[in-house]
């Protein structure tokens, strides 16, 4: 939502209230030097420029700047990854929340105290995100109590959830080590006309895939189809859609040992 505002120009900042006469003055209260547009606030300002300093290299190295936050943002989607640009709105938060603490007359924080709540901010985000995951993975009726895998290794749950109105179907994965803890989730909705066995086999050969990305060898897969898990087991010929991905999804786990 803070995202969103700030491209689309909704911040209060000192020269949109100008702009609407609210205020006499635009200029930045903190560099003094320039207005006070939503790309000055957060991003070009020396003030910001040090916490940036902090964070994504890339976001670093890069030479853009605007007074609209809406171009700079569309060039740093051309550039970084999804998790990166995570770091970046969150770290554009809590450049507004400082600025807008300092105008109350609150402590002015350090850039690196800035970037290290940014970051502590997306783990917590991203945890929430895993347990809303989980919830909706566990609210099917079929679907196994959790338990912890052996130590050193990883436990990939995955579940897919059929649309046959719409055609579509969505699938939602997560991975948890020994401990419990969540080490990454993924939802995704694809369209596919097909049955619950197409979808769940879809479902695995996702969690294939994300457990690759992610840089996980050593973790069990745990899913609610026996009919997907008989099959990956028992390399059975299957010619179905499901049959298909299913041999996909062997192929990408068998890579693994190579």
């Amino acid at each position: 939502m803070f995202l969103w505002r700030a491209c689309n120009e909704a911040l209060p900042t000192l020269a949109n209230l100008r702009r609407r006469k609210v205020v006499e003055h635009s200029s930045c209260l903190t560099c003094k030097q320039e207005a006070e547009t939503s790309g000055h606030v957060l991003w070009g300002c020396i003030a910001a420029k040090d916490v940036w300093g902090q964070g994504v290299k890339k976001v670093q190295k890069l030479s853009v700047q605007s007074d609209l936050i809406f171009y700079i943002w569309s060039r740093l989607v051309e550039i970084l990854s999804l998790e990166e640009l995570e770091e970046v709105a969150e770290t554009m938060r809590g450049i507004w929340t400082r600025r807008n603490n300092t105008l109350l007359g609150k402590e002015f924080k350090h850039p690196n105290a800035l970037h290290h709540l940014a970051k502590t901010e997306l783990v917590l985000y991203r945890e929430a995100l895993a347990e809303d995951i989980w919830a909706k993975l566990t609210a099917n009726a079929g679907f196994p109590r959790w338990s912890k895998p052996e130590e050193g290794l990883f436990k990939v749950n995955w579940d897919a959830v059929v649309n046959q109105k719409d055609r579509k179907i969505g699938i939602g994965v997560l991975i948890r080590d020994h401990h419990g803890c969540f080490i990454g989730s993924l939802q995704a909705h694809r369209n596919l006309k097909g049955s619950s066995f197409d979808a769940e086999a879809y479902g695995m050969l996702l969690a294939a895939v994300f457990c690759k990305e992610v840089g996980i060898t050593h973790f069990c897969l745990e899913g609610d189809s026996k009919q997907v898990v008989d099959l990956l087991k028992n390399y059975t010929k299957n010619g179905s859609l499901g049959g298909c991905l299913v041999e996909d999804a062997r192929e990408i786990l068998n890579s693994y040992a190579c």
